[in-house]
């Protein structure tokens, strides 16, 4: 009969995700649009400005050695791209106006696109390490409200139309690696790494 090991411990997991972060002022210019959107729908789980954030790949719970490896495969973008510019505009729900679920601003590239290209390049490097590629089309886009229940809101969906968010450009010149703590009060976020 076999004894259990008790000095065995599970490796430690940490949920993370890379993403781009958004400068104070855009954020704060968020904030302002939000506080139109939510006379309209108080019952919208609505993100916090400081949570928002665009997410180019979720990788989940992996363990602190893949950690290291994800670290040191993106290490040398700065090396293959410069900065580039984003443009966040205009609102709307997915997966449509009858059966929303979530609230989001738009993101537009630049004439170059050297978003996506930064988005192709770390799927393909991660690719190599065994994360699985998105299957879906790529969608950036931030997130702002999350839908639980089914509720009349056409006001709110009027309201996003006569007035969507204002176009504002940033510079990107960075990607963080990012921490993801799930609590009873949402997600907490923690910066690991950054790649200029």
């Amino acid at each position: 009969m076999h004894k259990f090991n008790q000095s065995y411990q599970k490796p430690k997991l940490i949920r993370c995700f890379l993403a781009i972060e958004l400068p104070a002022e855009i954020k704060s210019d968020i904030d302002h649009y939000l506080a139109g959107l939510k006379k309209f729908s108080p019952s919208i789980r609505w993100t916090r400005s400081t949570n928002i954030h665009i997410t180019l790949k979720f990788l989940g719970d992996i363990e602190t050695e893949i950690l290291s490896k994800v670290t040191s495969a993106l290490i040398s973008i700065s090396e293959i791209f410069k900065p580039f510019t984003i443009s966040i505009a205009g609102s709307g729900v997915f997966p449509g106006e009858k059966n929303p679920r979530v609230i989001w601003l738009g993101i537009k590239s630049d004439i170059d696109n050297m978003f996506y290209k930064n988005y192709q390049w770390i799927e393909n490097k991660l690719g190599l390490l065994g994360f699985e590629k998105e299957r879906r089309k790529f969608s950036p886009h931030l997130t702002i409200g999350r839908i639980k229940h089914p509720q009349n809101m056409t006001n709110l969906f009027d309201y996003m139309k006569e007035k969507p968010f204002p176009e504002k450009q940033f510079l990107v010149n960075e990607i963080v690696l990012m921490q993801s703590i799930l609590k009873p009060s949402g997600a907490e976020y923690t910066m690991l790494h950054k790649f200029s």
